[in-house]
């Protein structure tokens, strides 16, 4: 089966400003900047005519309000904006909080956070994501994390780095794992 849809990382947060791993920590909200990024990647979208019919975000305050902002952006109406928990941020356990710069390796290797959500689980949910995406263009608006993790489940071992509020077409095959993407925003 094949799976097309768009991934959208949040607009800048209030942890990505002050460099922490802040996974599933639900208290950093956009930036002023992070807010404006998500309008300008709806203007693009606009301008580009790849409009979205739906969008699905994480329940994260960032990804819900950069849905939101989104939303508006395009005129989508709010009956097809939903929250999904399968596209959260991956819980870090003890690492939450934490200079990001001193655990990214640790990420980087695919290491299990002490006290965080074990890697199974989270390509399980990621899977699951996935699989409940309803027909039609989508757009995901998720976490950094989860578009490394799409990567790497679909046999991409160095994914293509998203940036906040940047946007990739994707198109994903299930019975042989693969992904492309291209970037939109």
């Amino acid at each position: 089966m094949l799976r097309n849809f768009l991934f959208m990382r949040h607009g800048e947060s209030t942890a990505n400003v002050e460099g922490i791993c802040a996974g599933g920590d639900t208290r950093h909200p956009l930036t002023q900047t992070g807010r404006a990024q998500a309008r300008q990647a709806a203007a693009v979208l606009q301008a580009a005519g790849t409009l979205p019919q739906r969008i699905i975000h994480s329940h994260q305050i960032r990804a819900a309000q950069t849905a939101e902002l989104v939303r508006d952006g395009l005129a989508i109406a709010p009956d097809q904006v939903s929250g999904d928990g399968n596209w959260r941020e991956r819980g870090f356990g003890r690492w939450e909080g934490t200079p990001f710069l001193d655990i990214r390796h640790h990420l980087e290797d695919w290491i299990d956070p002490p006290e965080g959500e074990p890697l199974p689980d989270l390509f399980s949910r990621v899977t699951a994501g996935l699989a409940a995406l309803p027909q039609g263009l989508t757009l995901v608006v998720s976490h950094g994390g989860l578009w490394h993790v799409l990567n790497k489940l679909h046999g991409v071992s160095q994914a293509p780095h998203i940036g906040n509020a940047e946007i990739f077409s994707v198109t994903v095959a299930s019975a042989v794992p693969t992904i492309t993407s291209t970037r939109i925003v």
